[in-house]
């Protein structure tokens, strides 16, 4: 966590990346706290999982929360509405929007119990045809997210905020929609560099309280080692996302997670260390944008 006069930022590791998601067996609080320790060592101010990531019911959520808590990192919980963690088959036609309801509901009262600062919500589907549908799902899903501050939706490929096109369509129906900007899925969804998706990232970084920065090209959701236009355009997106928040909250927190993911986000064989290395390159290069901005 780094601070500059009243604003700062709290760079986040994502559990996905770690290697130690559900179904390694390593979920006791002595193992959390191994990999906690080393994370908060490091300087990341939290993680960030989904509810499964981090147990499989409540008793072992709650010592991953106080594991956390004896190291004094903060928690954003990802919350489905369907296809969790985006395994096993996506959400198909006809779209069922009591069921993506009754799941996302029940999602939000399970991450509840865990204190975090925000909630990363994917919800529905790309595959649905009728716009009406998408507009179904969100309006109750913001119905539903009433009662739990922070909550925003990631620009998620295989989601209805995945590609530009539908994403400002809800954005201008809903205008308390809050994103999570993760747009290396618009990169790929539209095959073009971000620069070349101007008009619709002009509408979505007002919208963004949380980022995804993770830098990609058109053809892959994960470029190690970016550099280059490339890389310049990722950084030209964040800092515009973050000077809208600060435009409208002097002392708000600002958020961020590289989040670079394990095979097939990453390279074919590409080892735990490299995807360490990967993610603590852009936590620095994160932090050494926010002092940039912000000195």
């Amino acid at each position: 966590e780094i601070w500059s006069d009243m604003v700062n930022l709290k760079v986040f590791r994502s559990l996905w990346s770690c290697g130690l998601q559900k179904n390694t067996g390593c979920k006791s609080q002595p193992r959390w706290t191994e990999l906690i320790s080393r994370l908060r060592a490091i300087g990341y101010a939290g993680i960030e999982c989904s509810l499964l990531d981090c147990g499989d019911d409540d008793e072992e959520r709650m010592h991953f929360r106080e594991a956390l808590d004896l190291h004094g990192l903060d928690l954003i919980i990802s919350c489905y509405s369907s296809w969790v963690d985006y395994e096993g088959p996506s959400p198909q036609t006809p779209a069922n929007i009591q069921s993506e309801l009754q799941v996302f509901s029940e999602e939000l009262e399970k991450a509840k119990k865990l204190a975090p600062i925000k909630i990363n919500a994917h919800v529905g589907s790309d595959l649905w045809p009728n716009f009406e549908d998408h507009e179904a799902l969100f309006a109750g899903c913001l119905q539903v997210a009433e009662g739990f501050p922070n909550i925003c939706f990631e620009t998620h490929r295989g989601r209805p905020l995945g590609h530009p096109t539908n994403a400002l369509r809800l954005l201008s129906k809903f205008p308390q929609l809050t994103l999570t900007g993760d747009f290396s899925h618009w990169s790929i969804a539209v095959e073009r560099p971000l620069r070349e998706i101007s008009t619709a990232l002009k509408v979505a970084i007002p919208r963004c309280q949380h980022i995804h920065a993770r830098v990609g090209t058109i053809q892959s959701p994960q470029l190690h080692d970016a550099q280059g236009d490339n890389l310049d355009d990722y950084k030209r997106v964040w800092a515009q996302i973050w000077r809208s928040a600060v435009a409208r909250d002097p002392h708000v927190t600002l958020t961020a997670n590289p989040e670079y993911g394990p095979p097939p986000y990453a390279p074919l064989n590409s080892s735990k260390i490299e995807i360490d290395r990967v993610n603590d390159l852009g936590k620095s290069t994160l932090e050494s944008l926010f002092t940039e901005l912000f000195p």
